[in-house]
């Protein structure tokens, strides 16, 4: 007698139709969530990009004021001290 090999069907992960129009409608919504994900994140780097460069030049701003307050207090003793007593 000849012995005869049982195997198993290969292919059991079967799909359907219905399951693939659902894996890529699934992959669609997903797709969609990242791109309005990266859109609002590139706003926001955008948007702190604004900030920072604002921010810098109120530092620059108040870095000169205030270099230009120091010099004024230097040179007032100086203007004081030339002036003769009476």
């Amino acid at each position: 007698m000849a012995k005869t090999k049982v195997t198993a069907p290969r292919n059991t992960n079967v799909e359907t139709k219905a399951d693939i129009k659902k894996k890529i409608q699934f992959l669609g919504d997903e797709y969609a969530t990242a791109i309005k994900a990266h859109q609002k994140a590139s706003e926001d780097v955008k948007r702190l990009q604004q900030q920072q460069e604002a921010t810098e030049k109120k530092i620059q701003r108040l870095t000169v004021l205030h270099q230009m307050h120091q010099k004024r207090k230097i040179q007032k003793p100086k203007s004081i001290c030339s002036i003769p007593m009476l």
